[in-house]
């Protein structure tokens, strides 16, 4: 018995000394695993913080671009001219542009009555969120249809009057909006608007209750238990709900491992020796991947293509990410710890006021937004940026700023040389016509007394027409060039001087007497008899006509104004050229022209006496310049002496005196009598026998006269049925000029000589934007680009890309292409590539007679 009572103590020792060494073993496995759960718990808390912290700072970014964006377009001026001239398809194009690039969800501009002008996008969205408030901004906040929608209006005005609005869409939670940040998220993270929950960057929706802001909550939805934390984010005067959840299933996991582990740690020492030692491997591990995320947000900010610059709440620079230092041009050392007031100034670009005050209130300094202004740096270098500022909150108390900054320094210059390219002449530099016009209208509205005094000179280079017709456009242009630099060098600065148009220019002479007005068109007239101009070994000597009007306080029209200088110039042209005449409005009738009415008689009696002839220039397809689809039809008059007068010298008097429609039937019968055997034995592309030409062999110019002349369809069905010629052997030409004076009966008249078969070419396009809006009304089958875009298309990028354009929508209305004035390869091969189908010009072939007539002077001019 007694042994049985020594095992039975031993074993209770034994026990006692087991459950002695294992009650250490316990309370400190029992504290390892709290801490270890802590941890994890902390871990988790930190990564819900720094997801909210992503989530802050990407919305916040984006709702700036987003507003950045929209104010930069309602700024641009090409949006306001297109508005303002209510040019609905360029509009439509221009915002399209705009669409594919900004990101928006929906764009819409409006009217002054808030009726919309172009939509594009989410149209339903834009009837929901599109509120416009009498010329003010607004912005909404929307949800429909899973996505969260910040919409933004704001006026539009141009030369301070008031178009309409521009209203724009932009998703929170986008594809595009979350792209990049949702992979930095662990877990799920969703926006909470007007009680409304809509998912951040995936489709997944957790029901929320309602959670205190800041407070770390659990929930359970769909099997699945969640930790999350929520935080209040103001949009201005906006509240938004963040939310960011994480999984908590591999905490859990690692809770119920840790059990187990403590369980076997009972057992042994050992086991609660490499316990401990994995919690402090999994707590390493929890601060690697806290470490992590903040590396994350670190990547994020560098990422931004936008320079990120955080100040604390005294002004010195906490953080510069790489953006930053490239605008700023300093090392990340020479930065970090400095007063901002040291690395770079904020100015404004007109005034140089300091735009960027940090003691400003909290509303002053959220309600900033985007500015324009000039960077300056602390070595002196300035650059043009955007920028926004945004004050960082703790505890309802400011902790620092974050600054953004873009550089603009490219954007500004681009928009400054696209309105320095609206604003002048391509060729010479000078003001362009409008431009000219827009100018001497606010020189008018200036006057404001008796005693000033302007005056307006109208130029009209002679025998000008000599050179351009005879060594090609080129030679013109270059000779143009050299009349600009002499004009501008005998000006002064105060002087406006423009090109109006071919070899007429205009100057208005600023604060400058009649009898100095006419002293200074003298020395302008003999600045340029003294331009001697060579070209191809020959020398050619220009002179200059220039009429002179007074510009004083009882000038109130500019039309009267511009027509008497105009007329004034003529008088000098006929008083014999190369001489000043002074003109006045409601004077003795000096436009009477007697030598314009001569010339008149002549082009009659020349109609009377046959004295015309023909010309073809052959139009040749672009992929195969060897095969002439195409010859436009082209017209000389012949002088009594038998000279050679080129279109340029009679045409425009024709058109004044009414003889077009006389000049165009000529053309019609002449050439049906003498190329009536070849039209009749013509066949269309189709038919039995190919053609040569492909749809027409000859297109035939028609003036604004015959196209409002009534019975001139009757005179073409009359001229087809007597020479038994089928209308699908010839095409007309008409102008964009002409279509914009003449939609209604151009359309009409168009409409009937198809039926008979003819094809129509709108000539000219592109040389005004109506052409884009009346484009759609007409049915026409070729568009002929206007040769003032094709000839620089080798050295002009916007020259060659509003050939494209044109181009483009040719092919998208079915209707084919023509390039004009193509002068050399070069230009060809630059418009197969292209795409454009056929070309025409003195590098392909010239002018050249249709019938051979003797006697004649001069032929070689065409």
């Amino acid at each position: 018995m007694a042994s049985v009572y020594q095992v039975a103590k031993k074993k209770q020792a034994i026990l006692l000394v087991v459950l002695l060494m294992l009650l250490p073993v316990l309370l400190v496995a029992g504290v390892l695993l709290r801490t270890f759960s802590e941890q994890i718990k902390d871990s988790y808390e930190k990564r819900l913080s720094s997801s909210l912290s992503v989530l802050e700072l990407t919305i916040q970014r984006g709702v700036d671009d987003f507003r950045n964006s929209l104010s930069r377009l309602a700024a641009d001026n090409t949006l306001q001219v297109t508005v303002d001239l209510d040019i609905r398809p360029q509009l439509k194009r221009y915002l399209s542009a705009q669409f594919a690039i900004a990101g928006y969800q929906y764009i819409e501009v409006a009217d002054k009555d808030g009726n919309p002008l172009a939509t594009l996008g989410a149209l339903d969205l834009a009837k929901l969120g599109c509120e416009y408030r009498q010329k003010q901004q607004s912005e909404t906040m929307l949800v429909e249809n899973g996505l969260l929608v910040f919409n933004r209006s704001v006026p539009l005005y141009y030369q301070k009057r008031f178009l309409g609005y521009l209203c724009a869409g932009y998703a929170i939670n986008s594809v595009q909006a979350t792209a990049s940040v949702t992979p930095r998220i662990d877990g799920l993270a969703q926006l909470g608007w007007g009680g409304v929950l809509v998912p951040y960057g995936g489709d997944i929706t957790v029901s929320l209750p309602d959670i205190p802001t800041g407070e770390v909550f659990d929930i359970q939805s769909s099997g699945i238990r969640y930790r999350g934390e929520a935080a209040d984010f103001m949009l201005n005067d906006r509240m938004l709900q963040i939310y960011a959840l994480v999984d908590m299933h591999q905490y859990d996991e690692l809770l119920t491992r840790s059990v187990w582990i403590t369980a076997f740690v009972v057992l042994a020492i050992l086991v609660v020796a490499l316990f401990a030692l994995k919690m402090l491997g999994q707590r390493q591990r929890a601060v690697s991947e806290l470490q992590v995320e903040r590396e994350k947000a670190v990547i994020t900010l560098a990422s931004i293509a936008d320079g990120v610059v955080t100040l604390d709440q005294d002004g010195y620079i906490t953080y510069v990410n790489s953006a930053a230092k490239q605008i700023l041009s300093s090392d990340l050392d020479h930065l970090l710890g400095v007063p901002w007031q040291e690395v770079f100034d904020l100015q404004n670009e007109v005034t140089g006021e300091r735009v960027l005050n940090l003691s400003s209130t909290v509303g002053e300094i959220n309600s900033l937004g985007a500015v324009d202004s000039i960077l300056v740096t602390n070595d002196g270098r300035r650059t043009a940026v955007h920028f926004s500022v945004a004050q960082i909150d703790k505890d309802k108390r400011c902790t620092g700023f974050v600054v953004t900054l873009r550089n603009t320094q490219k954007e500004r210059e681009l928009r400054r040389r696209l309105a320095w390219k609206a604003s002048r002449d391509d060729l010479t530099g000078l003001l362009n016509r409008s431009e000219f016009a827009r100018s001497i209208k606010d020189t008018i509205e200036s006057i404001e007394d008796d005693a000033t005094h302007h005056c307006l000179l109208y130029i009209d280079l002679d025998e000008f027409k000599v050179v351009n017709d005879t060594c090609g456009h080129r030679a013109g242009d270059k000779l143009l060039q050299n009349v600009s630099a002499s004009l501008k060098t005998h000006l002064r600065e105060s002087d406006i001087v423009a090109r109006l148009g071919g070899d007429e220019f205009g100057v208005l002479l600023r604060d400058c007497g009649r009898e100095k007005g006419i002293e200074v068109s003298n020395e302008l007239i003999e600045a340029i008899n003294d331009i001697r101009f060579a070209y191809q070994e020959k020398v050619f000597h220009i002179g200059a006509s220039i009429g002179l009007v007074s510009v004083t306080s009882k000038t109130t029209n500019l039309e009267d104004l511009q027509a008497t200088v105009d007329a004034a110039c003529y008088a000098a042209k006929e008083e014999g050229r190369n001489r000043v005449f002074v003109g006045q409005i409601d004077g003795d009738k000096i436009s009477s022209r007697m030598e314009e009415l001569r010339q008149a008689s002549h082009i009659r009696h020349a109609l009377k006496e046959e004295r015309m002839m023909l010309y073809h220039q052959p139009i040749v397809a672009t992929l195969n310049p060897g095969k002439v689809l195409h010859s436009e039809i082209l017209v000389r008059m012949i002088d009594s002496d038998g000279t050679l007068v080129v279109p340029g010298a009679f045409i425009p008097i024709a058109e004044r005196h009414g003889l077009m429609q006389e000049v165009d039937r000529w053309i019609i019968r002449h050439l049906f009598e003498i190329e009536g055997d070849r039209l009749r034995r013509w066949k269309p592309l189709g038919s039995d026998g190919p053609s040569a030409h492909g749809d027409f062999i000859y297109s035939i110019n028609l003036s604004a006269s015959s196209l409002t002349d009534p019975t001139f369809l009757d005179y073409v069905k009359e001229q087809l049925k007597v020479h038994r010629i089928h209308g699908r052997a010839i095409a007309f030409e008409i102008t964009e000029t002409q279509v914009i004076t003449h939609l209604d009966k151009a359309a009409s008249l168009i409409r009937s000589l198809r039926e008979l078969g003819c094809k129509f070419l709108l000539d000219d396009f592109g040389s005004g934007m109506s052409s884009f809006g009346y484009l759609k009304r007409l049915p026409i089958d070729y568009l002929k680009i206007d040769g003032l875009f094709v000839r620089d298309i080798l050295s002009d990028p916007i020259d060659r890309s509003m050939v494209n354009m044109i181009n483009e929508i040719g092919r998208i209305m079915g209707l084919k292409t023509v390039a004009e004035y193509v002068e050399n390869d070069e230009i060809l091969e630059e418009l197969k590539a292209i795409g454009v189908d056929m070309a025409q010009g003195y590098g392909i072939a010239e002018p050249s007679p249709l019938e051979e007539m003797p006697g004649i002077r001069n032929s070689g001019i065409a």
